[in-house]
């Protein structure tokens, strides 16, 4: 038995509009992810009492998850919206590029004399932030020796 169904059945109709309905309440479900209140997050980061002029500020969450970064400009200042919570830090140099250096030559490494190499790893730079959730900016500075 072959049923034939034209578009204007009231099966057809009933169809497509819970068809329209399934289709409106995934893109609702899609579209709405949570969002993670954030506090703005600023600060300065020196060197023997010396600017650190640029490179970044990487925040790994105690808690795990993927790490965040702030970068640094030639004041050795940095700003970055973080979800509250206890962070390991670490701080990376820029590093100097010498003259005549043209997009797509490879990076030089890091300038060793900006940061010592054990502020750049996570574990070892013994650097630590705590987050507060606030709608004011909170200031972490950071004092490398």
């Amino acid at each position: 038995m072959v049923v034939k169904w034209s578009m204007n059945s009231p099966r057809m109709l009933e169809l497509r509009r819970h068809g329209c309905w399934a289709v409106a309440l995934l893109a609702l479900t899609l579209g709405c992810k949570a969002q993670v209140e954030t506090t703005r997050v600023l600060g300065q980061v020196t060197y023997k009492d010396r600017p650190i002029a640029g490179g970044v500020v990487n925040f790994f969450p105690a808690a795990g998850g993927r790490p965040l970064a702030g970068v640094i400009d030639t004041e050795g200042q940095y700003q970055i919206d973080l979800p509250a919570g206890d962070y390991a830090v670490a701080v990376q140099s820029s590093p100097k590029y010498p003259a005549g250096f043209k997009e797509g030559d490879p990076l030089p490494p890091p300038d060793p004399h900006a940061v010592p190499a054990r502020y750049s790893l996570q574990k070892k730079s013994g650097l630590t932030a705590t987050i507060l959730k606030q709608e004011e900016p909170q200031t972490v500075d950071f004092a490398l020796k």
